[in-house]
Parts: C-alpha cells; structure tokens; sequence
C-alpha cells in the first residue's frame, strides 16, 4: 500500500487558515462600528482676551525739516544720528541771488526816502506861498497828497526790504528744536526747488527714548480699545523679546482700506536703552481683559455640530448651592421647550411689572428682569432687555453655546452624549471661557466624529483584494 504524500499535510493547513482569514474579514467588514468621537477636556487656566494690530514705530514728536527758499546747497553742519539745539545751523544754500535782492531793495528804499524828504520841504515852502496868496490853494492840496503818497513808498520798499533779508536769512537751515537727526536728505551741490510742496532735508526726533506706535484697528474690534490699556508686541529684530507700551490715544479719523474702516490707535513705548528705531513694524496685541483661572474650552468644541444620526440626551442641571448672590448668577440655564419658555417669561414680565406693548422698558426695569432670569436659569431674548439700549448695555447680554459632553467613564465610540448648553465669556482665539456651571473640570467634550459608511454588500469585496472603506468625519479645528 502506497504511502500519502508529505505535501498534502501544508496544503491542507494553507487552506484552512485562508478560509479562517476570510472569514474573519467578512465578520470584521459585516460588523457594526459606532461613530468615533475627537475630544478636549475642560480646564482650568488664564484667558486673555486680546486685539491683534501692526503698526510702524516712530517718535512722539517728528519735524520733517524743509526750505522755505530754492537754491543749490552749499554745505550741511550735521549728518545721521546727530544731536542738535534748537537754533543749530544744519545746511546752507547758495546766497547770492538773495544778497543781490536785498541790496536792490536797500536801494528802492533809499530813494523813496529820498522822494519823500523832497516833497516834504516842497510843502512847506508852498505853506508859506499859500499863506501870502501867491498859489491857489489846488496847487497846495496837490502838493500835499504827493508827500502822502512818498510816505506810502517808503513803507512799501521798506517791507521789500524786510523780505529780501528774510529770504536771505533762510539760506541757513537750522533746527527748530532740541532732538535727534534721524535722516539727512540732501547733499553739497543738491539744488533745492521750494514749489508748492517744500522738499524735506532733514527729519529732527525731538527724543527716541519716548516712542510712539501708530497702529490701525478694524472697526469691529475698535470698540474693545480703550486708553490705558497694556499692549504687549514684538518687531522683526528682536524675535525673542517681546517689548510693552500703553494705548494713549484712540483717534476718531475714520480710514478706508480695502473696503475696511480702521481708526489709528496710537501706543506709548519706553524705548530707554534705543533697541526700537523709527520705522519698525511692531505687530501688537492690545490686552482688553485678562482673567487669570477660569474654566476654559477649545473653540473647536463649541464650534461642532452633531451630524444627523447620532443622538444626545439633555444633561441634567446641576444643583448650584442656594442662599448666595454667587449661586444665584452662576445658575444654569434650564433646558424648556418653547412652550415653556414663553411661560416662564410671561411670569417674569408679569412679576417685575413690564407689559410689552408698553415700549422699551426702563434701566430699573430691565435689572429687576434679569434678576428675576438669573434666579430661574433663563436668558433673556433681545426684546426684553430695552432693544435700543447702549452698546455697552446690550454687550452684558449673555451669549449661550451648546455642546455635547462625553459621561465619566464611557467608551468614546460608544457612550451616549450630553447636551450642554453654555455660557460663554470671553476667547483668547483659541479656548472661550465657561462662566456657568453646567461643566466641571475635566468634562470630556466632543470636537469632532468619525462616522464609518455602511457595510459592503455580502460578495461585493475580494477579501484578499482589500475592503470597502469607511467614511471619515473632520475634527473641529482653527480658531473660534
């Protein structure tokens, strides 16, 4: 009797594993997946709410320094980076033509005076002949108005005069203050042309360790400036430092660019040891408000939407402890259908005294609902809160966000969500402060979810040619 062949024994095995591996695949493509969820965690730290602006550096008080006279240079007293006194001479220009002027008008003057000295005495002697009769009194009245006259050419050649020596006395450009050449435009032989715009020779700061930031600020953010405030910024030299100033002046000059309205907002800086020159590009950011430990959330959290077909459930509200005026603003908002929330804000009304179609309501009336609000955990719509108050009274209206919380201890990809809605206050761009109580920290909050596609059809994928693949959701992501 033949024996069997050795072979058959790993042919067999080869099979055998290969339906195994089918098998499992089938199992593996047929079986249901649940949504994967991407998460961030409350936490508790310091937000600082900021407004970004970029701006050129330069001093408080800058004197472009020009000629009120054209000419040719002929030599310049100072250079870059000079210190100078007010009264100091900088440059000279070629005087001749203005010494030419003044003589010219020295002489017009001379023979007004001249003129003038000669009908002088010609009246007085037609005094005398008018006074025996021997000229009509016409001739004397002639006479008289001729010395007049004389008296108003020396005035005249007198001012020419006075404007020959100015003219000439602006051939010596000098400093109008104390300060620092910061730039010199011109050179020995450069011809000056003084037309309708004069040309800038020197550029005069009156003191580099006092500067200034010009920097424009969008109209939406604007409103957030104020002086005082503490601005921290950094400029290309020194990327590791980071320099500080203070807003002292928000300008109302409205600016257009790009479809854009911006307001310059100027920025003090100590510049004591010079680091900062005029010119820099400083990129600030002003510091509206800083609040140092609060609870904190990723925008992305807040930004995300639950797709359709997964649900969540309400959260339950949290108990907040009574008998505090702490407790009372911190409670959470109550989950109502609208129903009854129309409900609860017809008792509001009603309690505090508003009737809706009596107008807006009064500052007294509008505290005393949101007091009533806060003690029930409901917000207030718009119409309740005076509708044409200031912009600083509609700014305290609270702002809500809705998120989906993770319960302690469930599976991502399978524990069933929460539905939390929030009150914010204020971003940093990347975390938005949690002013109620409804999250604690540590609260796991989804950001994003993976949702796996269907399952292949039963024979629609070669299980050794690779499956059917599963749809992928995108995280939350960039800023709020």
């Amino acid at each position: 009797m033949a024996k069997p062949s050795s072979f058959k024994t790993p042919v067999t095995l080869a099979v055998v594993l290969a339906a195994a591996a089918a098998g499992w695949y089938f199992w593996q493509g047929h079986k249901e997946k649940g949504p994967e969820f991407y998460t961030a965690n409350v936490t508790r730290g310091e937000i600082i709410q900021t407004v970004t602006a970029s701006g050129t550096i330069k001093p408080l008080v800058d004197v472009l320094v020009s000629s009120q006279i054209s000419g040719y240079i002929t030599s310049w007293r100072t250079d870059f980076n000079a210190k100078v006194k007010k009264g100091d001479l900088l440059a000279t220009l070629l005087p001749t033509n203005y010494q030419a002027a003044v003589k010219s008008a020295e002489g017009d003057l001379a023979n007004a005076k001249a003129n003038f000295d000669l009908q002088t005495v010609t009246l007085g002697r037609d005094k005398d002949l008018l006074a025996k009769n021997l000229i009509p009194q016409s001739d004397y009245d002639t006479q008289a108005a001729l010395v007049a006259e004389a008296a108003a050419q020396v005035q005249i050649k007198s001012a020419t005069l006075d404007t020959a020596r100015t003219n000439l006395g602006y051939c010596n450009i000098v400093s109008p203050m104390d300060g620092i050449v910061i730039s010199r435009n011109i050179d020995v032989g450069n011809s000056v042309a003084a037309t309708l715009s004069s040309p800038t020779l020197f550029e005069i700061g009156n003191d580099l360790t006092q500067m200034q930031i010009d920097t424009a600020v969008a109209e939406a953010d604007v409103g957030n400036v104020e002086n005082g405030q503490m601005v921290n910024f950094s400029v290309d030299a020194y990327p590791n430092r980071q320099f500080h100033g203070v807003v002292y002046q928000v300008r109302n000059a409205p600016q257009t660019q790009q479809n854009v309205v911006i307001y310059d907002v100027m920025i003090k800086v100590d510049n004591a040891d010079l680091k900062l020159k005029p010119g820099m590009t400083a990129n600030a950011s002003i510091v509206i408000t800083r609040h140092p430990s609060v609870l904190r959330l990723a925008n992305s959290a807040l930004r995300f939407r639950l797709p359709e077909g997964i649900k969540a459930v309400a959260a339950p509200a949290p108990e907040a402890p009574k008998g505090t005026a702490e407790a009372v603003a911190a409670a959470p908002v109550k989950q109502l259908s609208p129903d009854e929330r129309r409900q609860a804000l017809r008792q509001i009304m009603a309690e505090a005294g508003y009737t809706r179609g009596s107008g807006p309501p009064t500052p007294d009336l509008i505290q005393k609902m949101q007091d009533l609000a806060k003690a029930r955990g409901i917000d207030l719509p718009a119409y309740m809160l005076g509708g044409g108050r200031s912009a600083a009274a509609a700014g305290d209206a609270p702002v809500f966000r809705l998120v989906y919380r993770l319960p302690a201890g469930g599976p991502a990809a399978a524990a069933a969500l929460e539905e939390v809605r929030v009150r914010i206050g204020i971003t940093d761009g990347a975390n938005t402060e949690i002013l109620s109580n409804e999250l604690k920290e540590g609260d796991t909050i989804v950001t994003g979810v993976n949702q796996p596609s269907a399952a292949p059809a039963q024979g629609a994928a070669n299980p050794f040619g690779g499956g059917g693949g599963g749809g992928r959701g995108i995280p939350g992501g960039g800023r709020f």
